[in-house]
């Protein structure tokens, strides 16, 4: 099955491949969309102790074993959340559309899609039932509200 997060970034827009299928102006209106969203969801994701509330974006935390690399020499990593630093947008070819999205948590464990949309989960042996916290679809619907012409109507995939 390979690494989620390379399939991604062999399907970011400025790929040669990606380029050659699509016309300019739907490449720069998919790639202006997902930049759009992303960035809305980004800064909905907030660096606070404890859980969110249900129902508000969750919280997240600054791992140890994630880091930032260095945009300077001589300066330290940054410990960051993966959930927040790991949020892309790529365009999918069988759909024609734009992508967006955790690059973590996969099959393995789903923790994404389980903060999304709720679900369950097993924590040191026991089973929890986690509360959605979206925080893709809000960002999503307000971007798209934004947004005029042909992407008026776009339907959400889960």
């Amino acid at each position: 099955m390979g690494d989620p997060l390379f399939k991604v970034k062999g399907a970011f827009f400025d790929k040669a491949g990606v380029a050659d299928s699509l016309d300019a102006g739907t490449r720069k209106n998919l790639t202006k969309f997902g930049a759009f969203v992303r960035r809305r969801a980004k800064s909905s994701l907030k660096y606070k102790d404890g859980p969110a509330a249900p129902g508000k974006p969750p919280h997240v935390h600054r791992s140890a074993s994630f880091k930032r690399k260095p945009g300077k020499a001589g300066k330290k990593q940054q410990p960051v959340s993966p959930l927040r630093e790991l949020l892309y947008y790529s365009f999918d070819k069988a759909s024609k559309s734009v992508v967006i999205g955790p690059a973590i948590g996969g099959s393995r464990t789903g923790a994404p899609r389980s903060l999304e949309e709720g679900g369950s989960a097993k924590i040191d042996g026991r089973r929890v039932v986690i509360r959605p916290r979206p925080t893709m679809a809000p960002a999503f619907a307000v971007e798209l509200q934004k947004v005029g012409g042909d992407f008026r109507n776009i339907a959400v995939k889960k």
